[in-house]
C-alpha cells in the first residue's frame, strides 16, 4: 500500500533551536569527557614532569602561588614586593621603574622624599595594573628560561591533545551515535523537535553510511574548520539554509540529505519504502526533484 504524504521542509526556527539545543549538549558531553581523560593524561611521564617542572619554576619566580597545576595562579597579595623581588631575581629592576615612569605612569607617582615610585590609584585598580604586569612583563622574562618555555609547552599540547579528543567524541555521540540509536538522523534535539533527515535520492531512507559522511562533514568542515575560519563556514551554512528552496545546510547539500518536519512523515523503513509524495508545503515544486 503506497503511503501518499505531503512533505513539509523543517521550518526555520525550528531547525535553530535544534542547533543550539545539540550545540549545548554536544559541549556538555565533551566537557565531561575533558574531564574524564585529564586524570588519565596526567598518568603520563612526560606530562607529570612537564606539569612538575612548570610549577616548580612558576612558584621560584615569586609571582605564582598554589600547590597544584589546577590552583597555581598569580598571587594577590604584596603585589609591589613581589614584582619587584622578582625583577631583582633576573637582574632587571631597571626596568621595573621604567615601566612605573612611562607605560603605566597613570598609575604611580614618584615621590621625592622617599626616592621612590608610590601607588596613585585604588587598591582595586592598582590590583588589575600588578596583574597585567605579571602577565605580560613578567611572563616574557619567565619565557626566556628554556625549561620553563618547554615545560609549558607540554602543558600546552597535552591540554590541547585532551581537547580535541573530546571534542571528537563528543561530536560523534551527539551527532552520529544518538542519531544512529534514534534513527533517521534524529539527535536528542530533532526528536523533541519532531524533525528528521532523510535521503534524497534512495526512497528517503538515511542509510548507515550517508549518516556517517553527514556527521563527519558538520563535525569537521562545519564546527572544527569553522573556528579556525572565525565562523565563515558555519555562517555560509545557515545562509544556505535560509536562502536554498529546500533548506538545505552546507552538510546535506554535500550528502544529499534533507530535514523535514516528521509529524507527516513515515517514519518506519516498510513504510519509506511505500512513499509517494505528493506535495510540498505550499509550493508547486516537489521537495525530491526526480524522484516519482
Amino acid at each position: 500500500m503506497e503511503h501518499k504524504v505531503v512533505m513539509i521542509k523543517a521550518p526555520i526556527l525550528k531547525r535553530v533551536c535544534a542547533f543550539v539545543i545539540d550545540f549545548f549538549i554536544f559541549v556538555s558531553v565533551a566537557f565531561i569527557l575533558s574531564s574524564l581523560f585529564t586524570p588519565i593524561m596526567d598518568m603520563f611521564p612526560d606530562v607529570q614532569k612537564g606539569k612538575n617542572d612548570y610549577i616548580s619554576i612558576a612558584l621560584e619566580s615569586g609571582i605564582y602561588q598554589g600547590d597544584t597545576y589546577d590552583t597555581l595562579d598569580y598571587i594577590n597579595e604584596n603585589y609591589d614586593e613581589a614584582i619587584t623581588a622578582f625583577y631583582i631575581k633576573y637582574d632587571n629592576i631597571e626596568n621595573y621603574d621604567n615601566l612605573k615612569g612611562t607605560t603605566y605612569s597613570e598609575y604611580f607617582t614618584f615621590d621625592i622624599n622617599l626616592g621612590k615610585y608610590i601607588e596613585a590609584k585604588t587598591e582595586q585598580e592598582m590590583a588589575q595594573v600588578y596583574l597585567n604586569i605579571m602577565s605580560t612583563e613578567c611572563e616574557e622574562i619567565l619565557s626566556q628560561n628554556d625549561n620553563y618555555q618547554n615545560a609549558k609547552a607540554i602543558v600546552a599540547s597535552y591540554e590541547v591533545t585532551n581537547y580535541l579528543i573530546s571534542f571528537v567524541l563528543g561530536g560523534a555521540i551527539v551527532y552520529f551515535v544518538v542519531p544512529l540509536i534514534l534513527k533517521n538522523g534524529r539527535t536528542f534535539s530533532k526528536k523533541l523537535l519532531q524533525l528528521q533527515v532523510v535521503s534524497i535520492n534512495e526512497d528517503y531512507h538515511l542509510r548507515p553510511v550517508k549518516l556517517v559522511c553527514r556527521s563527519l562533514i558538520l563535525l569537521f568542515i562545519e564546527m572544527i574548520l569553522g573556528i579556525l575560519t572565525f565562523g565563515i563556514i558555519p555562517l555560509v551554512s545557515f545562509i544556505s539554509v535560509m536562502m536554498s528552496k529546500k533548506s538545505l545546510s552546507l552538510h546535506d547539500f554535500i550528502v544529499g540529505t534533507v530535514v523535514v518536519d516528521s509529524t507527516l512523515f513515515p517514519t518506519e523503513e516498510n513504510q519509506l519504502k511505500q512513499v509517494v509524495v505528493t506535495s510540498f508545503a505550499s509550493e508547486e515544486q516537489d521537495l525530491f526533484d526526480g524522484i516519482k
